[in-house]
């Protein structure tokens, strides 16, 4: 897909970008230019250069290269310890390597 820009967009998941391709057969989506993810359901936005992602729902994983976002941090509660972590700004983050995510885990790593 080409376009001002490219849209990729079901009932879980925005991409955005200059360029991207879709795979149907493997599920799998690569973006570049100006890539702009956002997951509905978590509230994750991410910006980067470019990102490879597999887009099975219940599978879903990505790469992503030159990382800016921000994500609502979820609720830990413990039965005998009440609320662990509540805050009530947005996570921010940045990362300059790749940058894997997958359906529960953000793992940030700087190259």
């Amino acid at each position: 897909m080409h376009g001002h820009p490219a849209e990729f967009v079901d009932s879980r998941m925005l991409f955005r970008a200059d360029d991207i391709v879709y795979n149907s057969d493997t599920e799998d989506l690569h973006a570049e230019g100006h890539v702009y993810y956002y997951n509905f359901a978590r509230n994750e936005k991410i910006w980067c250069d470019k990102l490879d992602y597999h887009t099975e729902k219940g599978k879903e994983y990505g790469i992503f290269h030159q990382v800016v976002g921000e994500m609502s941090p979820k609720i830990v509660t413990h039965p005998k310890q009440g609320i662990l972590y509540a805050p009530s700004a947005p996570f921010h983050f940045e990362a300059n390597g790749p940058s894997a995510s997958e359906t529960s885990t953000l793992s940030i790593t700087a190259g």
